[in-house]
């Protein structure tokens, strides 16, 4: 028998959608409504996401979730009260069979490799377009950073020109499960730190959400990068000293206590605003490719910091 979405008819009869206003639509995967033994499943969309809520609740609320994850009567008062919706690519696997293990193997894995082995996918793509062109979401997230070509990058792009064709706002975001988020502790905060370069959703100090490397070897080698302060260090707003290390990394310190700081916080929140202030020129925080994802530190601070030695350079 099929293997249908678990929240399938849940606001509304066939359909994926949230039934209340929103300004934020979150589009994942598949969630499938076979329960998996022994663990955890859902009572809600990205329910079984390490980070999802948490992160989610940052960024709406300033602090981490602070309802039940198994009450799925709080998840969504939590998403009317900040008009959050979501949805999912795939409405359902047609042709998966319960009893064969193999198929209970990909399904429960819900890895989009796995997924897409099955040859009869009922996709929710044209219904999801249909849904952005009546509502109008002001800001539309995938939870899919990669670009890898597959059934489901080619669904996402779709929906991207459609997007883009009625003027609102989408991004990718990193996901939600933390993995390959970096080796800093703990991992939400760094995973906050990589959708906080995501234009389309709420702006927070990311100050309040400081992390540490965990790596010894590179704790050491960031420290020495740190208290190495080259030739070529800038000067700016007359608060900060930028530079980059032997290691790449973009390394800002306050100028008046020489405490190091976190580079992409004072770029996205102070220095790159500064630069397009005074000077004119703009630093993007995204790529400049189709997903729009969003810069790490290490290349916006880089862009940041040799446009300021061009200046400086220029000036001399």
């Amino acid at each position: 028998m099929p293997c249908p979405h678990r929240y399938l008819d849940l606001h509304e009869k066939n359909s994926l959608f949230p039934n209340w206003k929103i300004d934020h639509l979150f589009i994942g995967t598949f969630n499938p409504k076979w329960d998996r033994p022994n663990k955890i499943n859902a009572a809600y969309f990205y329910g079984r996401s390490a980070y999802f809520w948490d992160a989610t609740s940052i960024f709406f609320e300033d602090r981490e979730y602070a309802y039940d994850w198994t009450d799925q009567n709080a998840m969504i008062k939590f998403s009317q009260k900040h008009n959050i919706g979501f949805t999912d690519l795939i409405c359902s696997i047609q042709d998966a069979d319960q009893n064969k293990k193999e198929h209970l193997e990909k399904i429960y894995s819900v890895a989009d490799k796995d997924l897409e082995t099955f040859k009869d996918i009922k996709w929710n793509t044209d219904n999801i377009i249909s849904y952005i062109r009546k509502n109008r979401p002001a800001n539309i997230h995938f939870t899919l950073l990669s670009g890898k070509k597959s059934m489901i990058t080619t669904a996402i792009e779709k929906i991207e020109q459609e997007i883009k064709k009625l003027g609102l706002s989408s991004g990718r975001l990193h996901t939600p499960t933390g993995r390959k988020v970096g080796n800093g502790i703990p991992l939400l905060h760094q995973l906050v730190e990589r959708w906080a370069g995501q234009s389309t959703l709420p702006k927070i100090n990311l100050n309040n959400y400081p992390y540490i490397l965990n790596n010894k070897t590179d704790k050491q080698k960031r420290q020495k990068d740190n208290n190495t302060l080259p030739n070529d260090a800038i000067q700016i707003m007359d608060k900060y000293l930028i530079w980059i290390s032997l290691t790449k990394t973009c390394c800002i310190q306050d100028l008046h206590t020489s405490q190091p700081l976190k580079a992409l916080a004072v770029l996205k929140d102070e220095i790159i605003p500064f630069i397009k202030k005074k000077y004119g020129h703009e630093i993007q925080l995204l790529s400049e490719t189709g997903n729009k994802t969003p810069r790490t530190s290490q290349y916006t601070g880089k862009l940041a910091f040799d446009y300021l030695r061009s200046k400086r350079d220029t000036s001399s």
